[in-house]
């Protein structure tokens, strides 16, 4: 292999295949057609040898064989291949014929694609999920080991919440600073595309916050939920009892950034729409008035609590 590539360069380990067709070109024109291929192909910046090597007994396709300069893994060869396709529009517009290109380039390129556009949305989900959550948990294992309490909880969150505004916005090149980023295209997951006007994000919204509502639900009945709200009446008694308060304050104020995670990956495959005014310091505190106003024994008022 690394002699091949020495002696007559990394693309002779890396050979194309165009088939031709010209099924539906006259039988007098097709080697012409063929001939025009292999022209076409040949001129591409980035092709060593373009040849043909075999046609079929029926006489109506031809095999070339194309020799790049580059290797299968190089980021040229990428740029070769799709030269190489742009000109099939040309093609078979001049001889009636077509012809497409396989190879160990191009399926290390098609491959890659159609991963790439598979896994990109889960990915894409998967860490805007966990790189909060895991904010959280450091955040607020430092923030609870120094026995950080009551309204200096929501100080200190947002806080860091002003300090990831200008953040943001500094980052302009990556985030687009106050102009914010639109994706692209709706959420396409499952084999389908998520509609932000359609019903079906509806449901979606609302299957996740009946998800969310009742899970939260349940963790206040369970023993863990027990100990939590002893926390909100008297954080030292329960440490006296033995019980590690740090840590059940860490998971409670993670499990809430998980949740507001979630929010915020509805909240972008709705708006389709995300910028650093939904980081604006005066809307958390607005939330920190509605838990005020409703009252901490209210339990949707004390999950927006913990979530500032």
């Amino acid at each position: 292999y690394d002699l091949t590539a020495e002696a007559f360069g990394p693309g002779r380990n890396a050979p194309m295949i165009a088939l031709v067709d010209t099924l539906e070109v006259p039988a007098e024109e097709r080697p012409a057609a063929w001939a025009t291929a292999v022209e076409d192909i040949q001129a591409v910046d980035g092709v060593r040898n373009a040849q043909i090597v075999e046609s079929n007994e029926a006489g109506d396709a031809a095999q070339v064989l194309i020799t790049p300069e580059y290797g299968a893994t190089d980021e040229q060869a990428a740029t070769v291949l799709d030269n190489i396709r742009a000109g099939i529009g040309e093609f078979e517009e001049q001889t009636g014929g077509t012809y497409s290109v396989t190879g160990v380039t191009p399926i290390y390129e098609d491959i890659s694609e159609r991963l790439s556009e598979v896994l990109l949305p889960y990915v894409g989900i998967v860490l805007a999920l966990v790189v909060p959550t895991l904010f959280y948990v450091i955040f607020g294992s430092l923030m609870f080991r120094a026995r950080v309490s009551g309204p200096f909880i929501a100080i200190m969150t947002l806080a860091m919440l002003s300090a990831l505004y200008t953040l943001i916005l500094d980052m302009q090149p990556y985030t687009n600073g106050v102009n914010g980023i639109s994706p692209p295209a709706a959420l396409h997951i499952f084999g389908t595309d998520i509609d932000p006007y359609s019903t079906k994000a509806y449901w979606i919204v609302f299957a996740l916050l009946l998800l969310t509502t009742v899970a939260s639900k349940l963790l206040t009945q369970s023993k863990f939920g027990l100990v939590v709200q002893a926390l909100r009446g008297d954080p030292e008694r329960v440490r006296f009892l033995g019980y590690n308060v740090a840590l059940y304050e860490t998971v409670i104020y993670t499990i809430s950034g998980l949740i507001a995670a979630i929010a915020g990956c509805l909240w972008v495959m709705l708006v389709q729409y995300v910028s650093p005014a939904q980081f604006d310091v005066t809307f958390s505190i607005t939330m920190v008035i509605w838990a005020g106003i409703g009252g901490l024994g209210v339990e949707g008022a004390t999950q927006c609590r913990i979530d500032e």
